[in-house]
């Protein structure tokens, strides 16, 4: 019985979920968020399956195709504003995209990807996050793709409010989360 009970307890630690962690600090000098990323590999590899064709190992060794599929990626599933703005579908693709890409970088079974938005916090005070939601343009670049679920993962977002005087022990991170259940959230800023 305490065998029994010994796999059973270690098959549901050992279970794999779907996380993602996210960085946010205003930078007062160029009016943008800047914002680190941090996906586990296989979830990168979706969401990048899911806005191209192009084989994943080749596509993070070129920069500018790097650049194009993250820059998408996040355009779809992740979204600044205001509460009404991200009731509304994303801007179309005439409109520039708000988001700067900066680089990506491993680091073991996770990736941090670099980028900035466009605006202050007081035009970006909520943030719609759907990394893990089923993505409507994935099935039309591969339908055929098996999809990354994990039957006991409840997928989260967590987002972390870097202070601008970071050094300063009096002011302290603030963070929030997002889930598929509660996938737009006000900015704690």
């Amino acid at each position: 019985m305490i065998g029994l009970f010994g796999v059973l307890l270690s098959s549901l630690l050992l279970h794999p979920s779907q996380e993602s962690l996210a960085e946010l600090q205003f930078n007062e000098k160029t009016q943008r968020v800047e914002i680190s990323l941090r996906l586990s590999v296989a979830d990168e590899q979706q969401l990048l399956r899911g806005v191209t064709r192009a084989a994943i190992d080749e596509l993070v060794e070129d920069a500018d195709a790097m650049k194009s599929a993250a820059v998408a990626v996040l355009s779809e599933r992740l979204r600044f504003g205001t509460a009404e703005e991200l009731d509304t579908k994303p801007k179309s693709a005439t409109n520039p995209t708000p988001y700067l890409w900066a680089g990506r970088q491993s680091e073991g079974a996770h990736v941090w990807w670099f980028f900035e938005y466009d605006g202050t916090p007081e035009q970006l005070t909520h943030v719609r996050c759907t990394l893990f939601q089923e993505s409507t343009q994935a099935a039309e670049i591969a339908p055929s793709a098996e999809a990354h679920h994990h039957v006991h993962a409840n997928p989260i977002s967590t987002f972390v409010v870097l202070p601008e005087r970071r050094n300063d022990p009096a002011v302290k991170p603030k963070s929030f989360t997002t889930t598929n259940d509660r996938p737009v959230v006000t900015i704690a800023w």
